[in-house]
């Protein structure tokens, strides 16, 4: 596999109220991306994600899940999140270790109980955020229901990006907004769309919601404001740019959409993870304690190792494996690392880039990266694994 710098990692998290499919959404970004070689069904108790016996027979996650796909030279790690609310703790300790998130949000019931409660959860973390509105294949779909929704619950950062093309039965594609490029899908579930021309039908729509997303993103950034007023639009990379950099700050919300069933749209939501969420390089220190008091650690490849253990998970007929987002440094298979809380030192053995219950052997961790630790003695969930030459408290 592939060795990615922290500026071509992308950290993301899916969150939402139950049932809304976040894992399906994994499953078909993780197929579209060549990472799985099929397209999992929860329904149909075959997903690469909810592996676990009583997931699958309650056809529902329960515990988060670690997955991953590369996609145009960027490696995107995915945390999927349960969401009914007896397991929404999974999701705060999943916002800790990624710079952005998606909330799921259905196309016919739009925001429910669990949409404003992981709303909450993602507002108090800081985290930039995006939208997808998934089940556009639903009878009764109503993608500007939702988006007027969003905006009168959020506020005027809601900026769909997207418009659908058909609903329900209909449904068959969406055009970008940001390039003003339809794509149309068949149901096989291949994910990959074809590019075609504009419905008539929505040249209207597209043109004003198009000016609505510039007006938007100017009114976040004083040069773009500029630029827009003085030619009327903004260019294509002025509105990716500005789109991304709104993100970033967390004023801006882009609205996707798709039908992660049938695997529709997914390739342009990879696109759009890609272009407008920050990468894991984003995250510039870190703050910890000592005996002195508080110590900034700066995230970068070249110094310490310092990570977070985010989730310890248990297979059969293997054992604990310890979920770890590395902040700064890197962690090499073999090498002696100390556990802060605990005043202990562990050998790390065998590690993992995982897929839900597919494991991908690697020799390193490095910085901006999340894997797994196998059967480390003594550490669990909320340890902080790091460097033996740092003195912590």
């Amino acid at each position: 596999m592939k060795k990615y710098q922290a500026g071509s990692i992308k950290n993301v998290c899916f969150v939402s109220h139950g049932g809304v499919g976040k894992t399906s959404l994994l499953e078909a970004v993780s197929f579209t991306s060549k990472s799985t070689s099929r397209l999992g069904k929860v329904a149909a108790g075959n997903s690469t994600f909810d592996s676990r016996a009583d997931e699958k027979n309650h056809k529902m996650t329960i515990s988060t899940h670690l997955g991953f796909c590369e996609w145009n030279d960027t490696k995107i790690n995915i945390l999927d999140t349960p969401g009914f609310l007896d397991f929404l703790g999974e999701a705060k300790a999943a916002l800790r270790v990624v710079e952005s998130t998606v909330i799921l949000v259905d196309a016919v019931s739009g925001i429910q109980v669990g949409t404003e409660l992981v709303s909450k959860y993602v507002e108090e973390s800081g985290v930039p955020k995006l939208y997808y509105v998934n089940g556009c294949d639903k009878e009764n779909a109503d993608f500007v229901k939702v988006v007027q929704a969003l905006k009168d619950n959020y506020g005027s950062g809601i900026a769909p990006i997207v418009v659908p093309i058909g609903s329900g039965t209909g449904f068959k594609g969406i055009v970008d907004l940001l390039k003003k490029e339809a794509w149309e899908y068949t149901r096989d579930g291949s994910g990959v769309g074809t590019k075609t021309t504009i419905p008539s039908s929505l040249e209207k729509d597209v043109a004003t919601l198009r000016q609505a997303l510039m007006e938007t993103i100017a009114e976040t950034d004083e040069a773009l404001m500029n630029s827009y007023f003085e030619h009327g639009e903004l260019t294509d990379e002025q509105i990716v740019k500005g789109l991304a950099s709104g993100v970033k700050a967390g004023v801006l919300s882009p609205v996707i959409a798709g039908s992660s069933l049938y695997n529709m749209g997914s390739d342009k939501f990879l696109d759009a993870l890609i272009e407008l969420c920050p990468s894991a390089d984003s995250r510039t220190e870190i703050t910890v304690l000592e005996d002195s008091g508080e110590k900034s650690i700066k995230c970068t490849e070249s110094s310490p190792a310092f990570s977070f253990v985010f989730k310890t998970i248990s297979e059969e007929h293997l054992g604990e494996i310890n979920l770890v987002r590395m902040f700064s440094g890197k962690i090499v298979s073999g090498q002696d690392v100390a556990n802060v809380g605990r005043n202990s030192t562990e050998r790390v053995g065998n590690m993992y880039f995982l897929k839900g219950k597919e494991r991908v052997d690697t020799s390193e961790l490095t910085f901006g990266d999340i894997g797994g630790l196998l059967k480390l003695k003594d550490t669990h969930t909320n340890d902080t694994l790091a460097d033996k030459t740092i003195k912590y408290r």
